[in-house]
């Protein structure tokens, strides 16, 4: 009997050092390969989506037009058709390669008169035409639409929903427009998104939005500016959706799903952070240039804090069990990271060599952030953007 309690005191002291394994299982840019995998592994990881369109600007025109190709793709990566765009034109792809959105314009200006927008679905179906407005994907299937001025008029400040299954308008969120697709989170299967949103351009106040997965307001909270503290609000959701977190002004607030606000109390000075919530609220992780943090939310307790040296932070996304994070800096490195802040893995996503499919493995320089995914799906790590009309898709296993 001694013996027996002796191996599993042993067992369990050698599990709790069992060491984090890091396994390459897929780095691609080839679209029929991820399709691939992604159908052969339906059954581990249901939550996974295809590529079904991916766009490329073939050409720059001398008259200031330009030329896309526009694919679309089925659940294999069979390629179903492919069309050309031509003229004053922008075109933007779906950070989940589900949908496309057309910006036309009369004009080389199209910062002057802002142009229409076509949406269309994995089909190449046109589910949405409409004028004057910004466009940002922010679920798979919930699109948000801002008025952009017009001949010189100032825009409305209003945000209008679009549910793409549906394709139908859902609502509309007064006196507010979206800042940008980065004050975005939202929680596991997409059930609750969480928005952080200028009033305007006049006023140094933000709204803390929370809508349902049909893309329905549940609540909202709005900030003031302090004019002497840095300005925005810095948002998270848990996984489960059961708690928010906000960052304002030095000061961490916790709110339920309900929004009933739960915990309040300060955070020392940090420039430019991020954070993401724990399921249940119990735990905060805050990504600054300098640090990351975990906090204890029922102690208001900083639990470690590791130095790091890397540019501002910009999305940080937990697992579903908390266990692993996701750490998106400027312009475009990720760090994998443990609970304890251990580093697991770093990538560059300018860096086109980390891509053994990409052609002569160049080094290519892009001056804006890329509008990386970053996801866990059970013991999976996601990683999909795209750099130039070229998809790039990671995924790697965690192995205990």
């Amino acid at each position: 009997m001694r013996r027996i309690i002796l191996t599993i005191l042993t067992f369990i002291f050698c599990l709790s050092w069992a060491e984090v394994k890091v396994e390459k299982v897929l780095e691609t840019t080839n679209i029929k390969e991820y399709n691939q995998w992604v159908k052969k592994n339906k059954g581990k990881y249901p939550e996974l989506m295809p590529v079904y369109v991916n766009a490329r600007q073939v050409e720059k025109m001398k008259d200031g037009t330009y030329k896309y190709i526009i694919s679309y793709y089925d659940e294999e990566g069979k390629k179903r058709r492919a069309e050309e765009i031509n003229g004053y034109v922008f075109v933007k792809v779906s950070p989940y390669y589900n949908a496309v959105g057309i910006f036309v314009s009369d004009t080389n200006t199209p910062y002057v008169a802002r142009p229409k927008a076509i949406i269309k679905n994995q089909y190449g179906e046109i589910i949405c035409d409409t004028q004057h407005v910004y466009l940002a994907f922010v679920t798979p299937y919930l699109y948000f639409t801002i008025p952009s001025d017009v001949e010189g008029s100032p825009a409305i400040p209003t945000v209008k929903v679009f549910n793409a299954k549906n394709k139908l308008w859902i609502s509309t969120l007064e006196d507010c427009w979206l800042l940008n697709e980065r004050d975005i989170a939202y929680s596991y299967n997409f059930n609750f998104l969480v928005v952080s949103i200028e009033i305007n351009s006049f006023f140094n106040a933000q709204h803390l939005i929370l809508l349902d997965q049909d893309g329905r307001e549940k609540w909202r909270k709005t900030f003031i500016d302090n004019p002497e503290k840095l300005g925005g609000i810095n948002v998270g959701i848990a996984p489960d959706g059961s708690k928010v977190s906000v960052i304002k002004d030095e000061k961490i607030y916790i709110y339920d799903s309900s929004g009933v606000l739960q915990k309040e109390y300060p955070l020392p000075s940090l420039d430019f952070v991020q954070c993401g919530i724990s399921n249940l609220g119990k735990f905060l992780f805050i990504v600054s240039r300098s640090y990351i943090i975990k906090y204890d939310n029922e102690n208001n307790l900083e639990l470690w804090r590791k130095e790091i040296r890397e540019g501002t932070p910009i999305k940080v996304v937990l697992s579903k069990d908390s266990n692993y994070g996701l750490i998106q800096f400027h312009p475009n490195v990720v760090y994998l990271i443990k609970e304890n802040g251990d580093i697991l893995k770093q990538w560059n996503l300018e860096t086109e060599i980390h891509h053994p499919t990409a052609p002569g493995g160049k080094k290519t320089t892009v001056i804006h952030p890329v509008q990386a995914r970053l996801e866990f799906h059970n013991n999976i790590a996601l990683i999909i953007h795209e750099l130039n009309g070229e998809i790039f898709i990671k995924i790697w296993r965690l192995r205990e």
